[in-house]
């Protein structure tokens, strides 16, 4: 009798967590993580760039999430891979979008470990301070676009046209100005020529939302 309903209690287990996830499957709460992983990692590279700047006076305490984020991420890619049937996204464009959450999240953390400027912030870190928070909203938008569907279209996307703020005035800065300025410029310069990159499998990410769950 107790093996009976050990039995009956983790039949009854993974028939609850199959309804939780039917029809999603694994690939469904990929998407989800990847929006928040995105959502996540822009938040904190608006606040990185800030505090290596000199324009925000805290830590970023968004580091925590898209630790989190990123963690749940990871379970979700490993459950993708391992579960059966066909896979509807290419495999390169699944590593283009989880490579490009991850590289987000690791550039944000070297900015969070620059060190803090404490005078008044020059035309130069405002102009990058700028272009950061340009880009947290372009990955806000880019998490609209691979996770779960809500009301209404997501925003366009398209890939940002990428400047560098820092001209040749950046040079009459004192030294440990300009470093913690090119530092930040170097960062961001490295995280937009890969932004365009994740596009197309975005699109792909957005049709299979779109796409009924019996079609799929």
């Amino acid at each position: 009798v107790q093996r009976v309903e050990d039995v009956v209690i983790g039949c009854a287990v993974s028939l609850i967590i199959g309804v939780l996830v039917w029809p999603r499957g694994a690939a469904g709460v990929v998407g989800e993580d990847l929006s928040e992983a995105y959502h996540h990692g822009g938040a904190y590279l608006a606040q990185a760039v800030g505090w290596a700047l000199g324009l925000r006076h805290q830590l970023p305490d968004a580091a925590d999430p898209a630790v989190t984020a990123g963690l749940r991420l990871d379970e979700a890619l490993r459950g993708f891979l391992a579960e059966h049937g066909t896979k509807r996204l290419a495999k390169e464009d699944l590593w283009r979008l989880v490579g490009g959450a991850l590289r987000l999240r690791l550039i944000a953390h070297s900015l969070a470990g620059l060190p803090h400027p404490v005078d008044d912030p020059d035309p130069a870190r405002t102009a990058l301070d700028s272009q950061a928070q340009e880009f947290a909203v372009w990955y806000d938008r880019l998490a609209a676009h691979v996770g779960r569907p809500g009301r209404g279209e997501p925003p366009p996307l398209e890939a940002p046209v990428l400047t560098s703020p820092v001209d040749g005035a950046a040079w009459d800065m004192p030294a440990h100005h300009l470093s913690c300025t090119l530092w930040v410029d170097e960062h961001l310069q490295s995280l937009g020529v890969h932004m365009a990159e994740l596009v197309a499998p975005a699109g792909q990410v957005t049709e299979q939302w779109r796409t009924p769950w019996w079609r799929r």
